[in-house]
């Protein structure tokens, strides 16, 4: 053992990162550049994404080492990119246009969806009737006895004749919908809920009213 000075000398590692850290200003140095760059920048993680695209990125290995590989930038595919493009065309279309006119041309270029309503079925409709419609809560069915508005007890058998000209399912789906529009006797108009075009689905009032139907 070679002894310096009374201590015995030790030969000392190689440390790959502390080469990085003091060879980075060299490093980050490419391209013709005469100042270093900051290896955080855009520039010079643009120029390191030139090098990987070139396959010459051998002496960033060492910058990649201590802030980690730059990230390409992403790009879209053929769908998403036409996709994109007409979103921008139509946005750029309407820009010029402004209220109704703006409302008309987005309903114009959004794809149409027929509703197709099935026939009601009165199984559902009775679900409903006790359930989200809250029917039965004011609407009695069996007894004839009046809770907050009318009995419902036979009301397949007399909606046809409340009203001159009116089919039994069309009256019901007026009662629902808009049932201040005809207040049988002894009621008060604004006591039924306005909201049931908004609460239930067109294909749950078709339910209730094939459910009112079989009230004979």
């Amino acid at each position: 053992m070679r002894i310096h000075h009374g201590y015995p000398s030790r030969r000392r590692k190689f440390s790959p990162m502390l080469a990085a850290l003091a060879f980075l200003p060299l490093l980050v140095a490419c391209a013709g550049q005469q100042t270093a760059l900051d290896p955080k920048s855009e520039e010079a993680t643009s120029i390191a994404i030139a090098q990987v695209n070139n396959n010459a990125h051998s002496d960033f290995v060492l910058i990649w080492q201590v802030f980690g590989t730059p990230t390409l930038t992403p790009t879209l595919d053929a769908y998403h990119a036409s996709i994109r493009a007409t979103n921008e065309a139509q946005l750029t279309a309407t820009a010029g246009l402004s209220g109704n006119s703006q409302a008309l041309a987005a309903t114009a270029a959004a794809p149409v969806v027929e509703a197709t309503l099935r026939p009601g079925d009165p199984v559902k409709g009775q679900q409903v009737f006790t359930g989200p419609g809250g029917c039965f809560a004011c609407h009695d069915t069996s007894t004839g006895n009046t809770i907050v508005g009318p009995s419902l007890k036979g009301v397949a058998s007399r909606a046809g004749g409340r009203e001159p000209g009116k089919s039994a399912d069309d009256y019901l789906h007026e009662s629902i919908l808009t049932p201040n529009a005809y207040v049988v006797n002894g009621f008060s108009a604004g006591i039924m809920p306005q909201s049931f075009s908004k609460s239930l689905s067109a294909q749950q009032i078709e339910d209730v009213v094939a459910y009112l139907e079989t009230l004979k």
